[in-house]
């Protein structure tokens, strides 16, 4: 219990200081694409494509700065019901990602600069494969909300009978597990009739829904679990299990639909 702490104490450390230095990085940026567009506005034009690109750089930064900040709350509002290690894989990452957004945004503010210095209106100012960020990149915010997820959330994915989670329950093993580790971990051991090979029963291990991995890991193995609780007293050569990718995108889609609609 004290490590957990101490370890969500470092959490709501690294945000309060991410939310106490992230104005000055954006005044700093806002600064910057000021002075590029007022450059391109000289040199070019004021509806140049090189000016709409400082400005639009600019307007980026400050939405971009908007849903970080609104994530950053939604966690520290909610962080004592959330697992340690999900919260602390989920900031940061966030933390990795801005700080390749504003690398990137600088990135552009310098060939908007260089474009000016050579009178070059019609050179490359955004790196073909574009810009990675909170604007582009729905994944951060469904990982954000995915912390508020448990088992309930998932089930509804998961229409299977009754007597299917009755009959698992008892050979369920739930890990506390994330990441890579949920993974490697998680799966279907199953049980055979050593004389004909027919499946007589399974055990079932799932990570504890916690964030967006799990979920999506715990999805895939109940599904499998499912399709072996239809073919008992099969033969295993006989059985075919299928994968759970209508189940994973129904869920992917219906969260990120939410997570946008919180952090816009």
């Amino acid at each position: 219990m004290i490590m957990t702490d101490t370890r969500q104490e470092k959490v709501v450390k690294d945000i309060l200081y991410t939310r106490e230095t992230e104005p000055a990085k954006v005044r700093r940026i806002t600064l910057s694409g000021m002075a590029s567009y007022f450059k391109a506005v000289k040199t070019f034009g004021p509806g140049s494509p090189v000016a709409k690109e400082a400005l639009k750089t600019i307007k980026e930064m400050l939405k971009i700065s908007k849903i970080e900040n609104k994530l950053l709350l939604f966690i520290l509002h909610n962080i004592d019901e959330f697992d340690i290690s999900a919260t602390e894989d989920a900031v940061l990452r966030l933390e990795r990602l801005n700080d390749s957004t504003y690398d990137s945004y600088y990135g552009v503010l310098s060939e908007i600069n260089a474009a000016c210095a050579n009178k070059d209106k019609n050179r490359q100012l955004r790196p073909e494969k574009g810009i990675d960020s909170l604007l582009t990149n729905n994944r951060y915010k469904t990982m954000v909300l995915c912390l508020t997820n448990t088992f309930e959330d998932i089930k509804e994915y998961l229409p299977y009978e009754e007597e299917f989670w009755i009959f698992i329950k008892p050979n369920l093993k739930v890990l506390p597990t994330t990441g890579e580790g949920a993974r490697i971990q998680c799966g279907i051991q199953t049980i055979r009739n050593g004389e004909d090979n027919t499946l007589v029963n399974f055990i079932t291990v799932v990570p504890k829904v916690v964030d967006y991995e799990t979920a999506m890991e715990a999805i895939r193995v109940y599904k499998k679990a499912h399709d072996l609780y239809l073919c008992l007293g099969k033969d295993m050569s006989l059985i075919e299990v299928t994968n759970a990718n209508q189940e994973q995108m129904q869920y992917r889609e219906s969260i990120e639909k939410e997570a946008n609609r919180r952090f816009r």
